[in-house]
């Protein structure tokens, strides 16, 4: 009975040790080494749900002009056989999602650095969906207005979060005079579309002809940070979480 009572004993002590490893080990708590992260931006870490987002966006771009670029029929297309170009789908694929992670990922880090983001990893962001969720219910249960939807899945928040970044880092780095616009070269982004400002004059889309401006130097100071990022793989390990999501 002792014996019974010792080993119990032993048993009850290993769970709560565990338990309370997984509740400090780190933010992301315990994540599977199926979960841990597989690529690093500057050593910036992106997690498999992250790349499993990218693949949602690009997946059926790749493999349509693929199949199209190859006149290939639909049950001819394989994501690991080698076509015109000398490229598998699946090397195309990575390095598209490769990008659009990466600048996420540095998109995130320059938000977290103008004090917009506390925290950038996955599981940090993920638990601010939950939070922002819960927030959101208990303010439909008091019916109280809400604006969007009530309830954000992992990849509509997670987009969600990065176009409003973009919005308010652009807004931020623009007052901030990351860059100038001179008179000149907003007559002259205004000329070059005019269609896009619907032929407006220019006095009076003249805001919105800076917006643009601010847009395009934004995403030419985000492509330099991505044209100088180093970006790490580990292993294989990438390779079978981009088939496993094209499967």
């Amino acid at each position: 009975m002792m014996k019974i009572k010792k080993i119990t004993s032993i048993f009850s002590g290993f769970i709560g040790i565990l338990i309370a490893g997984c509740l400090t080990a780190s933010i992301s708590g315990c994540f599977s080494e199926k979960e841990k992260p597989v690529v690093y931006v500057d050593e910036i870490p992106v997690y498999k749900q992250e790349l499993d987002f990218a693949v949602q966006d690009n997946r059926l771009t790749v493999r349509n002009h693929i199949i199209t670029d190859n006149h290939l029929k639909s049950d001819e297309f394989s994501w690991e056989q080698e076509y015109k170009n000398g490229q598998t789908p699946l090397d195309e694929l990575t390095d598209v999602v490769l990008k659009q992670c990466s600048y996420a990922k540095l998109l995130q880090e320059e938000s977290r650095k103008q004090g917009l983001l506390d925290n950038i990893d996955y599981p940090s962001i993920d638990k601010k969906r939950q939070e922002e969720n819960k927030e959101r219910e208990k303010r439909r249960d008091n019916n109280e207005v809400i604006y969007g939807i009530i309830t954000y899945g992992e990849k509509e928040y997670y987009d969600y979060m990065n176009s409003n970044l973009e919005l308010r880092l652009t807004e931020l780095l623009s007052k901030e005079g990351a860059w100038e616009h001179s008179e000149d070269e907003l007559e002259k982004l205004y000329q070059d579309n005019k269609t896009y400002f619907l032929e407006e004059p220019y006095e009076d889309v003249e805001n919105s002809v800076k917006n643009l401006a601010d847009t395009q130097a934004f995403e030419e100071y985000m492509n330099k940070q991505l044209d100088q990022a180093n970006i790490k793989k580990e292993g294989d390990k990438l390779t079978e979480i981009l088939l496993e999501a094209v499967s």
